[in-house]
């Protein structure tokens, strides 16, 4: 009788967990895109999702984006990074404002 050979099947484990990773730093990445310090460009969601938000260079919105990320890491872990992002991007742009009270209009 012959035994399974494990260690193909742990290669194949790690290599679908490193994907998922590269997936989840790729959706971070795009989630914080959302919300850049300098006025630029955005578009209509590239998933035309309804939700009425553009996304950053006519790419997917950030509810799109936050949505793929919870498939991931689950809705809560999904919101609250989310939400810190918002939160991050609020703190700086009050210490912008307070050196510069013209900061991010246009």
């Amino acid at each position: 009788m012959t035994t399974p050979d494990t260690s193909l099947d742990h290669a194949a484990s790690r290599h679908a967990r490193q994907l998922d990773e590269l997936a989840v730093n790729r959706l971070l990445d795009a989630l914080w895109r959302q919300y850049p310090q300098w006025p630029s460009t955005f578009g209509p969601c590239a998933n035309q999702c309804g939700s009425g938000l553009a996304g950053r260079g006519s790419g997917p919105c950030r509810t799109c984006i936050e949505h793929e990320l919870a498939t991931h890491t689950g809705e809560s872990h999904a919101k609250e990074y989310h939400a810190a992002i918002q939160r991050v991007r609020a703190a700086e742009d009050a210490i912008f404002h307070r050196i510069n009270p013209n900061h991010n209009k246009l």
